[in-house]
């Protein structure tokens, strides 16, 4: 029997400990079990060391889709030949920005870890569109300018996204609604207010069409510069994207575990568009008149 045995770190396993997963993928045992900041996984079965290996990276980018970052790999052994993760592809380092416990969707858990989960993400989700979805999170892209990166996660969502209306239209505005309906829909159920801070207009319906419109205007112009960013919605300075940018990681990945047959509640990213409403206050708009919606952040920071 091939055994592969790896030593994880993540800072959200310091205070949420994983109960011990024990399934079966591939014909293979998987267990899981995290505590005080480590995770252990194992992985042991009568397959290829390959097949084993395939299986550790999807369970890693089952951990990057549930925690917004890869865990930190410590040490990975396969039949006991010690493998060097210093060589490991840049994708795997997550730049530390993204280890907030907040960008946490989803517990780590036996409905996330099994065959179907795995099957689904190995079916639905296009590989190299994932890939880069990590790298733009990475420590390798973390002095790649903001408008870049969000073009870049931009790009990933068209690769990503498995929506048949969105493949008809081929639009572009298609693919981003796909990802950020159920945004716009639990901004307004949950009385968010988010969208609306960020675009700074009033309150109205018809700002989900324009954040939408932002994000495609956006990516167009830093993909071409064939027209002057004034004469669309075209985001232009760093700071105000940032807060596209942590919406749209976040509504990807909530969209990947709904492809995977994973729900997150709509409390879930109710809580997390408050968090980014705060951080658009404190950090951007410097809008003391503004009231918090959460405890995270302080004018006083």
């Amino acid at each position: 029997m091939n055994k592969l045995t790896a030593l994880l770190k993540h800072n959200y396993i310091v205070y949420n400990s994983i109960d011990e997963i024990k399934n079966v993928i591939d014909e293979c045992n998987v267990v899981i079990s995290g505590k005080g900041g480590y995770i252990k996984l194992t992985i042991g079965g009568d397959k290829e060391d390959n097949v084993l290996y395939d299986i550790f990276c999807d369970i890693l980018n089952l951990f990057f889709i549930c925690y917004g970052s890869f865990p930190i790999i410590q040490s990975i052994e396969l039949n006991f030949r010690h493998i060097d993760v210093s060589n490991l592809i840049g994708k795997y380092t997550t730049d530390g920005e993204w280890f907030k416990t907040n960008y946490v969707i989803h517990e780590i858990n036996g409905s996330i870890v099994n065959q179907d989960t795995v099957n689904l993400l190995r079916q639905k989700i296009s590989k190299i569109p994932l890939s880069s979805f990590e790298y733009v999170l990475s420590e390798d892209y973390k002095h790649v300018l903001i408008p870049h990166k969000l073009s870049l996660l931009l790009y990933s969502v068209q690769g990503l996204v498995n929506d048949e209306n969105a493949k008809e239209s081929t639009k572009f505005r298609s693919f981003i609604n796909a990802v950020c309906q159920r945004l716009y829909n639990v901004d307004k159920i949950e009385k968010c207010e988010t969208v609306d801070y960020i675009l700074q207009k009033e309150i109205t319906y018809k700002n989900s069409k324009l954040f939408t419109q932002t994000l495609v205007d956006t990516r167009d112009w830093y993909s071409h510069f064939y027209y002057s960013p004034d004469d669309k919605e075209v985001l232009q300075k760093g700071n105000d994207m940032m807060p596209y940018l942590f919406i749209v990681s976040y509504m990807l990945r909530v969209y990947i575990l709904k492809t995977v047959g994973v729900k997150v509640p709509d409390s879930t990213i109710a809580y997390y568009l408050k968090q980014v409403h705060d951080w658009t206050a404190v950090y951007v708009r410097k809008d003391k008149s503004t009231k918090l919606l959460t405890s995270l952040y302080s004018f006083d920071e």
